[in-house]
């Protein structure tokens, strides 16, 4: 709905106007009508605080007063400062809380102050003709919940919280604004001509908060102009109903800007934004509504932030006669619809209508989308209504276009049996990680390491490794390993793991021995080569074997080692050619005589002694002895 009817509203503002005290009319010369009276110059108490006025530089300070009454401006570029604790509440349920009669109106908040503006059945603020600033570290409170039921029209009157006829400027403030109507309004109406001048709502580094959950209407409200929101924190609330309702958050006939990194929008009603175009440049942005999400009728423009849209039963993002753009490195966008019909992002509520869906779709970042029907373009001739930027896709599906006439053409994406794609996707170019996710055959023998896609979530790349191995032995006392390493490449970079088999202690293997047990043969006893014990275990590597005993060494019929007897042993008799060997080598001279005869006389018989051939050696030794025993005896004699 383009086109806004507001004669119920502004004849409820004409109805106000008569209510007005006729005195505040007469101003003359005075500036402010407060606690229904002309102020006057300078400082005058109230209750425990304080009003100042300063005349000349056209500014109302107000300190820590309650007021319970209406306060006129009647005098343009007026300011109004608040200090300390201050709350403009009329006891009068018909009187406004803050007029300004001519101009504009400048707010000053500050530090830690704090300003509340009540009213039950008329505007907070009412500011018809002129501009408003609302500045400084402090807070303004504007609160409206009455209605006046006109009997006669059957019409129930509502105001908006903040009527503003001309530019909203909130910077550095907080502001704060419930009602059950509309909770920002701004409109320039020429009554004669019958049309609306541009009006600028301007967000920068405040904190707006506004809830009309308690009527139908919009929480911010822009006939013709524009808002631009900037590192401001806003969140809006407009009642949640299937009923055909207009508790849009934004409406604007003009354009949305939001950028900055510090902006976080919020926003849950009946409709999200509207405008002739959206373009979101940066900071956060969160719209969950029953209607569309995000509608801009020239175009949505998305190029940085992060963007979630949902929508309960129509589209999350709709252009319907510009191009829906999606692009930037760090743009995060959620599309989400529960609509059996319509689909998630599109630019074709109306494909009929000539003068809608000819802008088409470009989808250049990271998009999440969920619904029956994800994504849908349309575009007037053009081969393809949707355009994705290098490299993207969702994965798995493709691009389907159509002819919907000889000039529009349809395009949305297809699964791999060509079937519109429903559910969940995600328009991304594929960036993987850093770690790879690794698989194993139990065994060691193969392997892959799975790459996923950290953008979509459900995409993989799967590689297939080169397998090498180095391999420690068990031992008899120790288990032992294999050590698999797979390596891959992959994006131009080198990946490796390991994977590790052990392998069981093995009793037989042994290391180094040692030699126990062993004894040498001998001609009595078989010897043992001996056991190979290993040093670690202890146990018996090797057994040793059985040595057999050697044989005797004979000698004359005796073993030379252990003195046993040959058996076989033949004793030599051939005792004639050993006297005559004896004799023809004995010395013919009396001593050798002698000797033979000491021998001869000793009762041994030489025929018993064996014939070993020295015996001859013997008698001449043996005749040496007694030749030297005899000289001996005769020296004895002599010196005797």
């Amino acid at each position: 709905m383009r086109t806004k009817k507001w004669a119920v509203a502004l004849l409820a503002v004409a109805l106000m106007l008569c209510l007005l005290p006729t005195a505040a009319f007469a101003a003359g010369n005075n500036l402010v009508w407060l606690n229904n009276a002309w102020l006057s110059e300078g400082e005058t108490t109230i209750g425990e605080g304080k009003v100042t006025l300063d005349a000349e530089n056209k500014t109302l300070t107000l300190e820590n007063v309650a007021l319970t009454s209406w306060v006129d401006i009647e005098t343009d570029g007026f300011t109004l400062i608040a200090k300390g604790t201050n709350s403009i509440i009329p006891s009068n349920n018909n009187e406004l809380g803050l007029y300004v009669r001519q101009g504009s109106l400048k707010i000053v908040l500050e530090e830690s102050a704090s300003l509340t503006i009540s009213a039950e059945t008329s505007n907070a603020i009412y500011i018809p003709s002129g501009d408003l600033n609302v500045s400084g570290a402090g807070t303004l409170t504007l609160e409206t919940d009455g209605e006046i039921y006109d009997e006669d029209a059957e019409e129930v009157y509502r105001w908006p919280t903040l009527y503003v006829g001309g530019d909203v400027t909130i910077e550095d403030a907080t502001l704060n604004i419930t009602g059950n109507q509309v909770g920002l309004f701004t409109e320039i109406y020429d009554e004669v001509e019958d049309e609306s001048t541009p009006t600028e709502i301007t967000m920068r580094n405040a904190t707006v908060n506004i809830d009309v959950t308690a009527g139908t209407n919009q929480a911010v409200f822009c006939a013709l102009g524009s808002v631009t929101i900037e590192d401001t924190a806003l969140t809006t609330k407009t009642k949640v109903t299937s009923e055909e309702i207009e508790g849009y958050g934004l409406y604007v006939v003009g354009p949305i800007l939001i950028k900055g990194e510090k902006t976080d929008i919020k926003h849950t009603g009946a409709v999200g934004f509207d405008a002739d175009s959206i373009t979101i440049e940066s900071g956060k942005v969160d719209v969950k509504s029953n209607g569309t999400a995000l509608l801009g009728y020239n175009g949505v423009t998305i190029t940085g932030g992060t963007v979630k849209a949902e929508s309960e039963d129509s589209y999350a993002i709709l252009g319907t006669k510009g191009l829906v753009s999606v692009t930037g490195a760090s743009t995060e966008v959620t599309a989400i619809t529960g609509s059996e019909v319509y689909a998630a992002i599109s630019n074709a509520n109306n494909p009929s209508n000539p003068d809608f869906g000819d802008g088409g779709i470009h989808l250049d970042a990271k998009i999440t989308v969920e619904g029956k029907n994800l994504i849908v373009g349309v575009k007037k001739d053009a081969e393809a209504a949707i355009t994705l930027g290098e490299d993207f896709e969702i994965a798995g599906a493709t691009l389907k276009s159509e002819s919907l006439s000889s000039t529009k053409t349809k395009t949305y994406f297809v699964d791999e049996e060509g079937n519109a794609l429903t559910g969940s996707a995600v328009v991304c170019k594929h960036t993987f990680g850093e770690t790879p996710t690794w698989t194993w055959a139990e065994d060691g023998s193969s392997a892959t390491a799975s790459f996923p896609c950290t953008e979509s979530g459900d995409y993989t790349e799967v590689v297939n490794a080169t397998i090498t191995s180095e391999t420690t032995p068990a031992t008899c006392i120790a288990a032992g390993k294999t050590v698999y390493t797979a390596k891959v490449t992959f994006g131009g970079k080198e990946y490796s793991d390991v994977k590790e088999i052990t392998l069981a202690i093995d009793e037989d293997a042994h290391g180094e021995t040692e030699l126990k047990n062993a004894k040498e043969a001998t001609c009595t006893e078989k010897g043992y080569t001996g056991d190979k014990v290993c040093k670690d275990c202890g146990k018996v590597a090797e057994a040793g074997e059985e040595i057999p005993m050697k044989e005797h060494t004979f000698v004359n019929g005796k073993c030379e080692v252990c003195g046993a007897d040959d058996p076989n042993y033949v004793p030599d008799t051939s005792s004639d050619d050993t006297s005559s060997d004896v004799s023809s080598d004995t010395p013919s001279d009396d001593a050798s005589s002698d000797d033979a005869s000491s021998v001869a006389s000793s009762g041994t018989d030489s025929s018993e002694t064996p014939d070993t051939g020295s015996s001859s050696a013997l008698i001449w030794l043996l005749l040496a002895a007694a030749c030297v025993g005899g000289t001996v005896l005769v020296l004895r004699k002599r010196n005797a």
